[in-house]
């Protein structure tokens, strides 16, 4: 009894076979969406583990082709589904010291204040741009770039960048990864690269609309329309 007890308890080499620290950092590390599906506890001799470690590789081409990084990964709903894991299956205490201090460092980037940068605009003042995004519980920084490098140097941190005249293109995409949106005021200017935005997967003018609507008012030169943040 004891004996077969013992050989179904641990049957094959590998990370432990209980819920100890090195299983619980397995099916965690599933449940925050940073391992395959059915991979966690995969014994180490089977020709599965194989299977699943190939069908990792492709799955990081993928991931790297859609800018997928951990920090849009590990959201709270993630973490909030590894917790309900831990409880479920009884893991290591060892996962209550790991787990907030990877949430810490992943999540800050989810609770800080987001940042609109208004990269260049051909107006007196930005007020209604800063009443209603300021509004919303965003912050704006405004500047008057004149090349693509000033708008990576002043838009780096930004979540959002609204420009009228500087160009926006595959550099400034490249360099400013934590950017989510880019959108233009309506001047008629063809100046954001929709082909590299595309490309990184940054929302370009297609989903522009969720940040901004055209505000009817003209510029000192030019015809433009004036846009103002809606969402973010």
């Amino acid at each position: 009894m004891a004996n077969g007890t013992s050989r179904t308890a641990g049957p094959t080499c590998g990370a432990c076979q209980f819920m100890g620290s090195a299983s619980t950092g397995q099916v965690l590390a599933e449940a925050l969406g940073l391992a395959l599906p059915g991979s966690a506890l995969t014994p180490a001799p089977l020709t599965r583990l194989l299977r699943y470690a190939r069908a990792t590789g492709k799955q990081l081409v993928t991931l790297v082709e859609e800018n997928l990084t951990p920090r849009r990964i590990l959201t709270r709903d993630a973490f909030e589904n590894a917790i309900v894991l831990h409880a479920a299956v009884g893991g290591s205490t060892n996962a209550l010291l790991h787990l907030p201090v990877i949430a810490r460092e992943e999540m800050a980037d989810h609770t800080r204040q987001k940042t609109v940068v208004i990269a260049d605009y051909d107006y007196d003042d930005v007020d209604i741009e800063r009443a209603i995004i300021e509004g919303a519980g965003l912050r704006l920084a405004t500047a008057q770039c004149k090349s693509e490098d000033d708008v990576i140097a002043v838009a780096r941190d930004a979540d959002a960048i609204i420009a009228q005249y500087v160009t926006v293109g595959a550099k400034a995409i490249s360099a400013l990864t934590r950017c989510e949106v880019i959108a233009r005021y309506g001047t008629g200017t063809d100046i954001v690269d929709v082909d590299a935005a595309t490309r990184a997967r940054h929302p370009g003018h297609e989903r522009a609309e969720r940040l901004v609507r055209e505000r009817g008012r003209r510029p000192r030169h030019g015809p433009a329309s004036r846009s103002r943040a809606q969402d973010l």
